[in-house]
C-alpha cells in the first residue's frame, strides 16, 4: 500500500485549504495536485441506475433515483483500493422501500458475508462506511 501521509508533502499542508494546490516532489518528478485528491476526499460517484461497478479509488457513492426498489452496487477489490475507505449513502426520491446490495469482488467478503443488504424508508435513507482490509480479504463496517 502507498505511504498517503501528509507529512512528506512539500509544502506542508497543515493550515491549508483542501482546494489548495500542493507541490509533490519525489526527485525524479514534481506535480502539483489538489489538497482534497491527495487526501482521498473526491466528489461522490454519482448511481442514477439499477446496478453499478464502483471504480477503483471511490471514496463515497450516492444512490440517486426517482422512486427506486432495488439498487445493485458492486465493490472494487480490496487490494485495488489500496487502504480508501468508501462511504455509500441513498439520497433518493420518492422512497417506499428501497433495499440497495452491495458486493464485493470475487471471492471477498464484508463482514464474513458475500453481500449486505441496507434498507432506506420514508423516514430514514441508508448509509454505510466500508473499510477494505487485505488481512480479512473483504471489507468491514467500523463506527
Amino acid at each position: 500500500m502507498a505511504d498517503k501521509r501528509i507529512p512528506d508533502l512539500t509544502p506542508y499542508v497543515t493550515n491549508h485549504n483542501i482546494n489548495d494546490v500542493a507541490v509533490i516532489d519525489d526527485g525524479v518528478t514534481t506535480r502539483a495536485i489538489k489538497v482534497r485528491d491527495l487526501m482521498g476526499w473526491k466528489e461522490p460517484v454519482p448511481v442514477s441506475g439499477a446496478s453499478i461497478l464502483l471504480p477503483v479509488g471511490t471514496s463515497a457513492a450516492v444512490v440517486q433515483r426517482a422512486v427506486p426498489t432495488a439498487t445493485a452496487i458492486a465493490l472494487p477489490s480490496v487490494t485495488a483500493q489500496d487502504g480508501m475507505p468508501i462511504s455509500i449513502a441513498d439520497w433518493s426520491s420518492s422512497v417506499v422501500e428501497h433495499a440497495i446490495t452491495i458486493t464485493p469482488d470475487g471471492t471477498e467478503t464484508i463482514m464474513g458475508k458475500p453481500s449486505i443488504t441496507i434498507y432506506s424508508t420514508p423516514d430514514q435513507l441508508a448509509g454505510v462506511k466500508l473499510y477494505p482490509s487485505t488481512n480479512l480479504a473483504g471489507w468491514y463496517i467500523a463506527p
